[in-house]
């Protein structure tokens, strides 16, 4: 593995490459984390609509 880093890092340190590395890694994570509750939030959203919808075809069939 070190030597696998060593390659990797292509003239920056050992230590910078694995800065390097854990910041991508946390990036990842938080785009992963990010996606989620975006997916989340537009799920709410979807069945908060279709509820609206469903009010409205209510109201249009009472109104008749």
């Amino acid at each position: 593995m070190r030597d696998k880093l060593v390659e990797a890092a292509n003239g920056r340190s050992l230590n910078d490459e694995i800065i390097q590395r854990l910041a991508q890694s946390l990036e990842r994570d938080e785009m992963q984390r990010l996606s989620e509750r975006l997916k989340a939030q537009g799920d709410r959203l979807a069945k908060f609509e279709g509820e609206i919808a469903s009010m409205v075809e209510r109201l249009r069939l009472s109104d008749d």
